[in-house]
């Protein structure tokens, strides 16, 4: 459940310190997803410190999501159990083995100062941001590899191995998908190693319920590949033809 990162459930019976160490006997690095500032109302989080969320100017919880499961809220970055509460998270995972993190959401933590009641007053919406920002990459160390998704750019130099530069693609044509996917990664592509690695988003090289034809698969694929940034993928490698 969003929130409750350290919680595992039936999907990993041995718990994730098996898993990373499993990854890694097979010569893979270990990696995992996160929304550091993501908290579900069906989280224990949420049940136990409402306190620690964003909240209007009228002292109300900013509901930043309604998903057919239940509302969604975001951390505030300036709480002090907030944060020590994410390096917890982080820490915890990369002590288990895991070297890669991918943080998603990224944007519910930067919120216009003027228009939240926060924990800690006095601070910008960027330096609220950067403190959580600074504490991921301290307590993942400078060997593991970030790749962020949804976040503003200019905070992040320096701090990110890898930044999502588009919009979610499917496996269909559309402006929002692969039309922007390309327009960004052509005009973006002057930051590419030389900020962090662009990451166009994933490739889809399966053919299962697939809109694209075989050459646009492939022709993607080349895409991002000639970009030299990140190349990613959400296939299950099984779906793949030789």
């Amino acid at each position: 459940v969003h929130g409750d990162w350290l919680d595992v459930n039936e999907n990993w019976p041995e718990g994730m310190e098996v898993a990373a160490r499993q990854i890694f006997q097979r010569r893979y690095r270990a990696g995992i997803w996160i929304a550091p500032f993501k908290v579900d109302e069906n989280s224990k989080l949420f049940k136990h410190h409402k306190d620690w969320l964003h909240k209007d100017l009228n002292n109300e919880l900013i509901v930043e999501e309604n998903r057919l499961d239940g509302k969604q809220y975001s951390l505030d970055p300036t709480h002090p159990e907030v944060q020590k509460y994410l390096r917890k998270v982080f820490r915890t995972y990369r002590r288990m083995g895991y070297t890669f993190f991918k943080t998603d959401y990224m944007d519910w933590g930067l919120k216009n100062a003027s228009t939240v009641n926060r924990f800690t007053v006095g601070k910008t919406s960027v330096q609220a941001y950067l403190e959580v920002v600074r504490l991921i990459r301290e307590e993942i160390g400078a060997g593991s590899f970030w790749l962020v998704n949804r976040s503003p750019y200019a905070p992040m130099i320096g701090y990110v191995d890898a930044m999502r530069i588009s919009n979610d693609v499917s496996e269909e044509w559309s402006d929002k998908g692969i039309k922007n996917m390309l327009q960004e990664s052509f005009y973006g592509q002057y930051f590419n190693n030389v900020l962090w690695q662009n990451d166009p988003d994933v490739s889809f090289l399966h053919d299962k319920k697939n809109k694209l034809s075989k050459t646009e698969r492939e022709s993607l694929a080349l895409w991002s590949g000639i970009l030299g940034g990140s190349i990613s993928t959400s296939d299950f490698s099984s779906d793949w033809s030789e």
